[in-house]
């Protein structure tokens, strides 16, 4: 099927990297999965890219890197059009995970992939979680329904305790279509929230184990993606079509602006200062300023 100008579609031959760490157990070094890489990268005229998230780690990954005789270049802000084929280069970055493009003969590595990735400590107390867990019960009462992440709509029936086994403890009473239930544990209530709907509407019951929540999903993400592509698409033309530029602020602005007695506050300044600039472009513009009636206190849009 042929394709409008505007619905142009990319295809890319991606994939990951695979694991590059070492499996315990095993008799190989500790770098061995990225020195074959980097020599397959030498021997395929490959771009390869190692993004470090600081600059220590980069100065590990150079010195470890350096003890199996591999040089490779540390270079501060590194874009994609200046790696050069074959040669190890490494720069800083957040990313999280590395990727492989075949057509492009462009690897990234990342040292969450070398190293491991960095384990995330839960901030939140015992003592704050438990009072999430209990503003989030109040909220529900029998009857209502709500929404589970991974099962969709279903119907609260209240708290129930049980004992399985060697486990105990208070679970969810949620009913599905068909009169299915399932017993959530009370430490997962952050895998549900309360159904927000229509005023009058009543939600049809989802059926565990359905396809019918997957494909409601589904539909729900196409929409946002398409929703997102027609705002770059809606952006990518306003930048690219002629507008018109208004001339700098000239003296006589500045004399009439002087004598009135406004405080030079920061947020003040930024709100006219950002649309006398966008005034200023060729492109196409779109800039607000306004002032909430509560406060009086300008905001910019």
């Amino acid at each position: 099927m042929q394709l409008d100008e505007e619905r142009r579609r990319y295809h890319f031959n991606c994939r990951g990297n695979g694991d590059l760490k070492v499996k315990p157990g095993t008799d190989e070094e500790g770098l061995e999965p990225l020195l074959r890489l980097i020599e397959q990268a030498g021997r395929e005229d490959l771009k390869l890219m190692l993004v470090c998230r600081q600059q220590t780690q980069a100065e590990r990954l150079i010195e470890l890197l350096g003890a199996h005789d591999v040089e490779v270049e540390n270079t501060p802000g590194l874009s994609i059009d200046r790696l050069r084929p074959g040669i190890a280069q490494i720069t800083l970055g957040d990313l999280r995970q590395g990727f492989f493009l075949a057509d492009e003969k462009l690897v990234v590595v990342t040292d969450g992939e070398i190293f491991g990735q960095r384990s995330r400590k839960q901030k939140r107390s015992a003592q704050k979680r438990a009072k999430q867990l209990l503003t989030s019960l109040a909220e529900l009462k029998n009857g209502d329904y709500i929404v589970h992440t991974d099962h969709g709509i279903a119907r609260y029936l209240g708290l129930t305790h049980l004992q399985t086994g060697s486990v105990e403890g208070d679970f969810l009473n949620l009913q599905y279509a068909g009169n299915d239930k399932l017993y959530l544990p009370i430490e997962r209530i952050e895998k549900v929230q309360k159904y927000i709907g229509g005023e009058g509407h009543t939600p049809k019951l989802d059926k565990m184990g359905g396809q019918g929540w997957e494909k409601a999903r589904l539909k729900a993400r196409a929409a946002v993606e398409e929703l997102a592509r027609q705002l770059l698409e809606v952006y990518a033309k306003r930048e690219l079509r002629q507008g018109f530029a208004y001339s700098p602020r000239i003296s006589s602005t500045e004399n009439l602006r002087r004598p009135f007695p406004m405080k030079r506050q920061p947020i003040r300044i930024r709100l006219f200062r950002t649309p006398s600039r966008t005034c200023n472009r060729p492109n196409r513009w779109i800039a607000w300023s306004v002032a909430t009636s509560a406060t009086g206190k300008p905001k910019l849009l």
